[in-house]
C-alpha cells in the first residue's frame, strides 16, 4: 500500500487533503498541533518525535508539508511564525537529503506556500518574507532531491475558505477576480497532478482565482 504524511491536517487544506489520500488509498498520516492521528503540538520543535514518526511509518511516497500560522504580524510573533511556517518544513527536507529515508524514490514533496510569498504584503510583512523563503527552497531542495527521483513541488494558494482566513473582509474578496474565495476541495486536482506527473519538480504553482492578475 502507498503511503503519505501530511503536517497540519487537523483543519482546512491540510484537513481536507488529508481525506483526500485516504481516499485514493493511501496509509495516511497527519501530524498536527490537534489530532487527526499523532496528536503533536508542533509549536515544540520537538525533531526526535517527528524522527520516530517517520521511521515508524515511513518512508513514504507523498509528504505534504501544509502546517502553518498567519498570526498578528509583529515581531512578538516572529518565532513562532517562521518557526510553524519556514523551519518546520525545512527540518522536513533537510531530513530527507541527510537521511534518505524519508521518501520513497519517485515519490513526491509537496509543500504548501503563499501567493503572498510572491506578492509580498505590506500588512503580513514577516508571514510573507517567510513564505518567500520557502518558494525559494521549494527549487533549491528540488535540485537536491532530483538524484533519488523525488520530486518537490509547492502551491501558493489565495484566499480560500478556511479558518485562517475566516473575517477577512469583503473588499479583499472582491479584489480576486473570481469574486469569491476558493473552496479546499478545487485545490485536490492539482494535488494529484503534483503526485502523480512525474516529470514536474522545482516549480511552485499559483491557485489563486486569478488575484495575482491585479
Amino acid at each position: 500500500m502507498k503511503s503519505a504524511l501530511v503536517t497540519g491536517a487537523s483543519s482546512g487544506i491540510g484537513a481536507t487533503v488529508y481525506e483526500h489520500l485516504k481516499q485514493r488509498e493511501y496509509s495516511t498520516i497527519g501530524m498536527a498541533r490537534r489530532g487527526p492521528d499523532e496528536c503533536m503540538d508542533l509549536l515544540h520543535y520537538d525533531t526526535r518525535r517527528w524522527t520516530n514518526i517517520i521511521k515508524l511509518h515511513g518512508p513514504f511516497d507523498v509528504v505534504f508539508l501544509n502546517a502553518g500560522i498567519c498570526p498578528i504580524d509583529d515581531w512578538d510573533s516572529y518565532e513562532k511564525t517562521m518557526l510553524l511556517n519556514l523551519k518546520i518544513p525545512l527540518w522536513f527536507l533537510r531530513y530527507e537529503e541527510v537521511h534518505r529515508d524519508l521518501m520513497k524514490a519517485g515519490g513526491s514533496i509537496i509543500v504548501s506556500a503563499s501567493l503572498l510569498g510572491i506578492t509580498g504584503c505590506s500588512e503580513l510583512p514577516i508571514y510573507s518574507a517567510g513564505k518567500a523563503a520557502l518558494i525559494n527552497a521549494i527549487r533549491s531542495f528540488a535540485k537536491v532531491h532530483v538524484v533519488k527521483s523525488v520530486r518537490v513541488n509547492g502551491i501558493s494558494c489565495g484566499i480560500f475558505d478556511t479558518p485562517m482566513n475566516e473575517g477577512l473582509g469583503q473588499a479583499l474578496i472582491d479584489h480576486i477576480p473570481m469574486k469569491r474565495k476558493g473552496e479546499t476541495k478545487e485545490l485536490l486536482p492539482v494535488i494529484d497532478a503534483l503526485i502523480d506527473c512525474t516529470y514536474v519538480t522545482g516549480q511552485n504553482w499559483i491557485i489563486d482565482g486569478g488575484d495575482s492578475l491585479q
